[in-house]
């Protein structure tokens, strides 16, 4: 594998490093069109590769499906509750980024732990970030007491919080398809070739995951209902509609996994191995 094929070396191991900005700039339309078609043109290895992150996903929602919401094992679930989005994730970018064929039981090593970890090291800085961000908003909100500006301060906070979330995530997101491909890549690599480019991730993300959202949970809602769904017995789902739901939620995060193996690509110059 190469992410800079031809480029000086700048590791001490000889090994040609990252070029220290992107190569390109990512093209949106061509960007959008091929996350549509790994997709919608590849339905079995969408199947193989949702399938067993679904049923572990599932395992974990009956087993906290009577626990309060406030109960602590909740949150000592969430490290494993992260366990089938990293199988989904580094098995779809190895599909789309190797043409490695996904296969029912996902051949799990350090791809995949690597990946869990960056998982967690970069969730832990987007939510420095937001405090960083929001911390000295929320404690004028606090002075302002019970005044009309408060009120109007606080979705501005909010708003505050997703825009340095979302720039400050979309600016380390290369360290997931890279990771999942086994590349000596880190946190520095990604800020540096994601500069310039977070608007133009972010636009190929909304665009190819807010349709398939949309036509997903409309077809989970009416499948869900001709499976016998309750509303009012939350807790109380049939194995099969929480399979369903299981497999839904993976399927729309999917395009957003799809767009950073199309954007770590094309910005990267990362080339598929001979």
């Amino acid at each position: 594998m190469s992410l800079s094929p031809g480029a000086p070396s700048n590791r001490s191991s000889g090994h040609a490093g990252p070029p220290p900005g992107p190569v390109a700039n990512l093209d949106i339309g061509a960007a959008v069109r091929a996350v549509f078609a790994s997709i919608f043109k590849h339905p079995g290895a969408v199947l193989r590769t949702l399938f067993l992150p679904a049923l572990l996903t599932s395992f974990l929602a009956v087993l906290q499906k009577d626990l309060p919401l406030d109960d602590p094992a909740r949150f000592f679930a969430l490290p494993l509750a992260v366990l089938p989005m990293t199988l989904a994730a580094v098995t779809w970018h190895r599909f789309q980024l190797l043409g490695e064929a996904p296969g029912s039981l996902p051949r799990v090593g350090r791809p995949y732990l690597a990946f869990y970890i960056w998982f967690w090291v970069v969730w832990l800085i987007v939510f420095l970030s937001v405090l960083l961000v929001t911390t000295p908003l929320s404690l004028l909100i606090a002075a302002l007491g019970d005044s009309g500006l408060a009120d109007a301060a606080f979705p501005i906070i909010l708003a505050l919080a997703f825009a340095a979330s979302a720039a400050v995530y979309l600016r380390l997101c290369f360290v997931f398809p890279a990771s999942a491909l086994g590349e000596r890549y880190g946190l520095g690599d990604s800020w540096r070739q994601t500069k310039g480019q977070t608007l133009r991730i972010f636009i190929v993300a909304l665009m190819t995951s807010v349709p398939v959202v949309l036509v997903t949970l409309m077809v989970a809602a009416m499948l869900a209902d001709t499976l016998g769904h309750d509303p009012a017995k939350p807790y109380g789902l049939p194995l099969s509609v929480i399979l369903l739901f299981s497999f839904a939620q993976l399927l729309m995060v999917l395009p957003f996994i799809s767009t950073l193996s199309v954007a770590f690509r094309q910005i990267s110059g990362w080339v598929s191995p001979e």
